[in-house]
């Protein structure tokens, strides 16, 4: 297991974009990367098998998630970042991510809230990307350019968008924090996911808005799988 998180920003991504006809990774370790795609493979079989044979399974219409994972999932890190629905150049869906890792040493309780511009940034980074059919290099420099999250920074102009995460986390417990990106005719939804990410919680994520037969009421959403 890599135990060092890379320079610079420390911003990196794996996924599928339409621009692309093959996986993407960009500074991330490649453990990691196998954890996120194990799930995702298991998540994208099950929902094959939802659909009639002769049909293929969509993504389409999900949410766009930040998300917040501890330390204790088999990386000793707590991964925050951003993850949505993309697909590659043949159309072939597959989720889209980007993330930079924080030792629980060095955590600390007000990083979210320091961090909202960053997961702004990065959403707004990864849409474009999707919407717009982005090529890998523009991408990678973009996320590139973010700046680095700072103390000293001050008062974020934008605010969290889920005080819950900002004020329950604990790199060091078994919680994973997920709120959505409204817009687009998406309302806000949020969960919490406690241990390992689970073919379930996959389709709780990327279940079509309109799919959806119980709206998800008020500020904090459904709080456990």
């Amino acid at each position: 297991m890599e135990t060092s998180v890379e320079q610079g920003n420390g911003i990196g991504w794996y996924g599928k974009i339409p621009s692309c006809g093959d996986f993407v990774q960009r500074r991330l370790p490649a453990t990691l990367v196998n954890q996120w795609a194990h799930w995702f493979q298991s998540g994208l079989i099950a929902r094959q098998l939802s659909v009639p044979p002769d049909g293929r399974y969509s993504l389409n219409g999900a949410p766009m998630w930040n998300f917040v994972l501890p330390a204790t999932l088999g990386t000793p890190f707590a991964q925050l970042g951003y993850l949505l629905a993309s697909q590659d150049r043949v159309g072939r869906h597959y989720p889209l991510l980007a993330m930079w890792l924080v030792s629980p040493e060095q955590w600390r309780n007000e990083h979210l809230s320091l961090a909202a511009e960053r997961y702004y940034g990065i959403g707004q980074i990864l849409q474009r990307g999707v919407h717009q059919c982005h090529s890998i290099e523009r991408i990678d420099r973009a996320l590139q350019a973010l700046p680095l999250i700072e103390a000293s920074q001050g008062e974020s102009e934008i605010t969290p968008g889920w005080p819950m995460a900002v004020a329950e986390f604990d790199p060091l417990q078994y919680g994973s924090f997920w709120w959505s990106t409204p817009g687009a005719g998406k309302p806000f939804d949020a969960h919490i996911h406690s241990g390992n990410l689970t073919v379930q919680l996959f389709h709780h994520l990327f279940e079509p808005v309109s799919d959806v037969k119980h709206a998800r009421q008020g500020l904090y959403g459904p709080m456990f799988d």
